[in-house]
């Protein structure tokens, strides 16, 4: 919380790339991302739910939608990253 009020302080005083804003943003828009990814999936998962199955989807955009999350996640687990973009 500290840092969203040191970015209104600088924010107000006109300095818009100081590192806390920018840390703040870069924080904000990766769970962002990640959440509306999420999100996208939601409409093709009550599809699915309704309908009982899973015909006319394609094999090769399933297994890489959920592939390409766990590669990134293991990569920045090993790495010592933040779960982030």
């Amino acid at each position: 919380m500290e840092t969203v009020k040191e970015c209104a302080v600088h924010v107000g005083g006109g300095d818009f790339l100081n590192a806390s804003c920018m840390n703040l943003v870069d924080k904000v828009l990766s769970y962002a991302i990640m959440g509306g990814s999420l999100f996208l999936q939601v409409p093709q998962i009550i599809n699915i739910v309704s309908a009982q199955s899973v015909e006319g989807l394609s094999p090769v955009s399933m297994y890489s939608s959920v592939a390409i999350p766990i590669t990134f996640v293991t990569y920045c687990f090993l790495q010592g990253r933040d779960f982030s973009t």
